[in-house]
């Protein structure tokens, strides 16, 4: 039996590669906004595809693509191509404000008492969305009175 002390026992041991994915999928995040992929199913088809070309095996899994990377190449690009998608709104002075109008008529859930009871009840309303230029930020929204934003506009 050997000791302690024995010089002909030699310890081996590995420890696991921790080597990272660290190519960006900016097309990939692109084309997923532009077709509304989810990001988990924008991973598994990545993933696939990569697994397709031989650069994903089960031996080598480094290279295969989560959700998290997909949502963080997206965010990446998104703020890449926010700074140019407002330039047609800038004007020469650069400090102006425009208030728009969607007039979408959206469902809207409402209780209504008949008795003693309340019933939800969903009806059709017209909401106004008012946006501040440039930037696109969400400033507020309104509901008209009669229902119409034309009647509104006539009311002005």
């Amino acid at each position: 039996m050997a000791g302690l002390n024995d010089s002909n026992i030699n310890f081996h041991y590995s420890l696991p590669s921790t080597s990272k994915m660290r190519t960006r999928l900016s097309a990939t995040a692109t084309v997923c906004d532009r077709y509304n992929v989810s990001g988990r199913a924008a991973a598994t088809i990545t993933s696939a595809v990569l697994q397709d070309f031989g650069t994903i095996s089960e031996v080598d899994t480094s290279h295969a693509v989560d959700k998290n990377k997909v949502r963080r190449d997206r965010s990446l690009k998104r703020s890449e191509l926010q700074p140019h998608s407002n330039e047609k709104w800038h004007t020469a002075r650069d400090d102006s404000i425009a208030i728009f109008f969607d007039g979408r008529k959206d469902k809207t859930l409402c209780q209504i008492k008949e008795g003693n009871k309340f019933y939800q009840k969903a009806i059709a309303e017209e909401h106004l969305s008012i946006v501040i230029e440039p930037g696109s930020q969400y400033f507020d929204h309104v509901t008209p009175a009669s229902g119409s934003a034309l009647a509104s506009a006539q009311i002005s």
